[in-house]
C-alpha cells in the first residue's frame, strides 16, 4: 500500500497504521471502480472522522455517505452507471426465500438521494428520514454490489440528504436486528491477493438463500463478473498485480442487522 495514502488516513482518523493501510486498500478499490462502494468498518467512526476522511478523498471522484449508522465510500460515476441500468441484483425477502421480491419505494428514495448527491458533486452527506432502518438494509446491499439484496420493507418513507456539516451522529438511527425464520444460506467471500499486501484483503462477503430459485446460477454469474476484474491478474494503481479469489460455504441465519 502506498505509504502516503495510508499515513494520510492514519493522521486523519487517528488509527493505527495497520488499520489505515487496510482502509487505504478499500479506497483504492473504489477509486479504480473495482467496487461501486465499500463499507468503512475498520474503526469506530464519528461524524468528525467522516469529515476528515472526506478531506483525504478530496480530488477523487468519491462521495462519502453516512447511512443507517454506517459509512460508505462511493464512486460517483460507478454509482450513476449502476443506477441508470439497475439490472445488477435480485431482491428477496429472507422471510420468504422462495419468492423473488421488488425494491421498496423507501429503498428507491434512499438510493435516489445518493444519486442526487453524486450528480451534484457533493463530497459527503448523511441520509436521514423517518423509519429508514428496514429500507436501508436493501440500500446497503445494493451499494455493496451484492447480487442478491435482502428487502425487508414495503411502502414509502420520507428521506433527505443532509451535509455532514449539519449532521448529528444520532440522526434517524434504529439498529435493532430483524428477526427471521432460520434460513440456510450460501456464504460467498471474495478476497484480494497481491504481493504488495502482507495478507489477503477481504473485498466482499454476501449470502444467498439456498431455497431461492436459481441461487447457484446467481452466484455463478456474480463470480464470473468479479473474476473478470482479476482472475488472470490485474494491475491496480498502488497495489500492483492483484488477483481476486472466491470461497463459498453454507451457513444458517436467524436474524438480520445492518
Amino acid at each position: 500500500m502506498p505509504p502516503p495514502l495510508a499515513r494520510a488516513i492514519q493522521r486523519a482518523l487517528r488509527v493505527p497504521l495497520s488499520v489505515a493501510a487496510r482502509l487505504a486498500v478499500d479506497l483504492v478499490l473504489v477509486a479504480t471502480q473495482s467496487r461501486t462502494a465499500v463499507l468503512i468498518d475498520t474503526c469506530a467512526l464519528s461524524i468528525a472522522r467522516a469529515r476528515a476522511l472526506a478531506e483525504v478523498c478530496h480530488g477523487e471522484d468519491i462521495l462519502l455517505v453516512v447511512l443507517a449508522q454506517q459509512i460508505f465510500v462511493v464512486h460517483r460515476r460507478a454509482f450513476a452507471t449502476k443506477w441508470e441500468r439497475d439490472d445488477t441484483c435480485v431482491y428477496v425477502d429472507p422471510r420468504h426465500p422462495r419468492q423473488k421480491a421488488t425494491r421498496s419505494p423507501g429503498t428507491h428514495a434512499i438510493l435516489a438521494c445518493i444519486y442526487d448527491a453524486c450528480v451534484q458533486d457533493t463530497r459527503s452527506c448523511m441520509i436521514v428520514g423517518r423509519d429508514v432502518r428496514a429500507h436501508s438494509i436493501a440500500a446497503c446491499g445494493w451499494l455493496l454490489d451484492y447480487p442478491v439484496v435482502y428487502t425487508c420493507a414495503t411502502g414509502a418513507t420520507e428521506v433527505r440528504s443532509v451535509p455532514l456539516t449539519e449532521a448529528h451522529w444520532t440522526d434517524g438511527w434504529d439498529t435493532e436486528a430483524l428477526t427471521v425464520t432460520d434460513v440456510s444460506l450460501l456464504l460467498v467471500e471474495v478476497q484480494l491477493h497481491s504481493t504488495s499486501l502482507p495478507q489477503p484483503h477481504p473485498v466482499l462477503a454476501y449470502t444467498v438463500p439456498i431455497q431461492m430459485p436459481d441461487a447457484h446460477a446467481i452466484v455463478a454469474a456474480a463470480n464470473h463478473r468479479m473474476l473478470a476484474h482479476g482472475a488472470a491478474g490485474r494491475w491496480l494503481e498502488g497495489l500492483g498485480l492483484v488477483e481476486f479469489r472466491i470461497h463459498s460455504s453454507h451457513v444458517h441465519m436467524d436474524r438480520m442487522a445492518l
